[in-house]
């Protein structure tokens, strides 16, 4: 029998990959149809109209964008992997030990909104090694983190591409559940190919750090050793979290 994270692991991933779809488009569509109908009764029709339009509209961007990543991983599996190095690494080295330190004690902190950070990686071999991770507090003096919310984050990429980071890290407040190692689409989506991300929450009462890129998920190697993640299957997540 599944315990609690596990169950929570694989709601999310059912939640990610299929309910917030279905449940995305149904609210966009009745969203239609309601302002429709009030339009026939309401002087304000127009209004009515218009908040149709901007509700199909987001259902349309949510489609377009879930089409485009679906184009990003075919670019990936059909080119040579040698042109996307760490999209196709088996394991990240944080060589970083001062700003992996910084990430897991602000962490730690439980912060109601989110927040992050860009970082620089290289790979060896079939290895990513993170080289810099900036101070997440200097992160947001230089403006790469440019909005903060409870459950979404703006990071100024281009800016960040520019100045030589080609990765990032946020942080998930809230829930410290198994539902944080499943990552969602839209985190996928936004990222440019061949770059790594770091994603830290708080898991049974301690700071967690996992990693991701547009196909793969990496959790640690050993559960009190945050510097070194492995590529990790659903099912090798799994057992993770019956541990």
């Amino acid at each position: 029998m599944m315990n609690r994270d596990q169950l929570s692991y694989q709601f999310g991933r059912f939640f990610h990959y299929q309910v917030h779809n279905i449940l995305f488009a149904v609210t966009s569509f009745n969203i239609v149809e309601m302002a429709i109908k009030f339009s026939e009764l309401n002087p304000y029709g127009a209004i009515n109209y218009a908040a149709a339009g901007y509700g199909a509209y987001f259902g349309l961007i949510y489609l377009s964008g879930k089409k485009e990543y679906k184009r990003h991983l075919s670019d990936l599996e059909n080119k040579d992997p040698a042109d996307f190095p760490l999209e196709n690494v088996d394991r990240i080295i944080i060589a970083d030990e001062d700003g992996l330190a910084e990430l897991l004690g602000r962490t730690v902190l439980k912060e109601k909104l989110e927040w992050g950070t860009v970082l620089r990686s290289h790979t060896e071999g079939t290895a990513a090694v993170i080289d810099e991770i900036l101070n997440s507090y200097e992160a947001e003096k230089k403006d790469y983190i440019h909005i903060r919310k409870k459950d979404s984050l703006c990071i100024r990429a281009a800016k960040a591409r520019y100045d030589g980071y080609n990765g990032a890290q946020h942080f998930h407040p809230g829930a410290d559940g198994g539902g944080n190692y499943s990552i969602n689409n839209n985190d996928r989506a936004v990222m440019r190919n061949n770059s790594l991300d770091l994603l830290t929450f708080n898991f049974r009462g301690k700071p967690e750090v996992i990693g991701y890129n547009k196909r793969f998920t990496y959790i640690p190697e050993e559960r009190d050793c945050k510097s070194r993640l492995v590529r990790a299957s659903p099912k090798d997540i799994l057992r993770y979290l019956e541990r």
